[in-house]
């Protein structure tokens, strides 16, 4: 959160930069810290009008209004609910799109995946450390004690900058239904995509959702409707004369 509050304000700062037309966007975890820079950069003051023939007749902060500092924000692919929910159901998509093999495996050992996955969340909860082994797998363990306990919903109240949001229809890492909690969350207006056919990782999946094509999906460029969506809807939100 630090390192992108401080290139934003960095970017602002650049002399060729307008300081008023800057927008902020993120994919997956990047939306969450997105969310999070827009909610919490400061307010920006706008210059106080004095009346005509009075220099310096106003009183200081007379005549101000805060207006967002982020001019616009893109969320990709974002969570809306709590970490611990998120992965919850992150593991109940997951089971049916697993290969046949460990599906057999797994109905072979009596083992169900999600009441698997919410205990080794919990071991993850009773660590200290930043790597730990859970089932003689090392897993970033800092990283998941502080997501499974982070909620999006607090930095989405506190968005008052236009927001997109995308997800795709067949994101087995992120709810589409989330779009819905974005929308009723953030205060400023907010336009909503589910994208057909979509995964996570903003490419096209024709058949059944699998995490197994995002090694070759990765070899192509993002969808072409995203990046139009996204463009088009940047340019007029950061255009000289654009309107939230």
């Amino acid at each position: 959160m630090t390192d992108a509050a401080a290139a934003f304000a960095a970017l602002r700062a650049h002399p060729e930069i307008d300081p008023s037309r800057v927008a902020v966007a993120g994919h997956s975890e990047g939306a969450l810290i997105a969310a999070n820079l827009a909610a919490t950069a400061e307010p920006a003051p706008e210059p106080a009008h004095e009346p005509a023939g009075e220099p310096g007749g106003s009183e200081e902060g007379a005549g101000t209004a805060a207006r967002p500092v982020v001019a616009a924000v893109v969320l990709l692919s974002p969570s809306a609910k709590p970490g611990a929910e998120t992965l919850r159901w992150q593991a109940e998509r997951l089971a049916p799109s697993m290969p046949a093999a460990v599906r057999w495996l797994l109905r072979l050992t009596r083992t169900d995946l999600v009441t698997k996955v919410l205990k080794n969340h919990e071991r993850i909860r009773r660590t200290t450390t930043d790597v730990a082994r859970i089932g003689g797998v090392r897993v970033n363990a800092r990283w998941t004690r502080e997501f499974l306990d982070h909620d999006p919903a607090a930095d989405l109240k506190g968005i008052h900058a236009p927001v997109l949001a995308v997800t795709g229809e067949k994101d087995l890492q992120v709810d589409p239904a989330d779009l819905a909690r974005v929308a009723e969350s953030v205060p400023g207006p907010v336009e909503t995509h589910v994208i057909r056919d979509l995964d996570h990782i903003l490419r096209r999946q024709p058949g059944p959702p699998s995490l197994r094509a995002y090694r070759r999906e990765a070899r192509e460029p993002v969808d072409a409707q995203v990046k139009d969506l996204v463009t088009n809807w940047l340019a007029e939100r950061l255009a000289p004369d654009a309107r939230p």
